[in-house]
């Protein structure tokens, strides 16, 4: 189930709750519900740290 913003066919709604199985996999408001980008899933580890 998704719980859209406004209308679903208009191009400037945005998905804000996301629905699966009865869990809530996404909320727009909480960061810790967003997904991760491929590209930041390495940062935090490639910093400091001796070689």
């Amino acid at each position: 189930v998704v719980i859209w913003s406004g209308n679903p066919f208009s191009v400037y709604t945005r998905a804000d709750q996301v629905y699966i199985d009865g869990a809530l996999l996404y909320d727009r408001t909480d960061p810790a519900r967003q997904p991760v980008m491929d590209f930041n899933l390495g940062m935090p580890g490639m910093v400091g740290g001796d070689r």
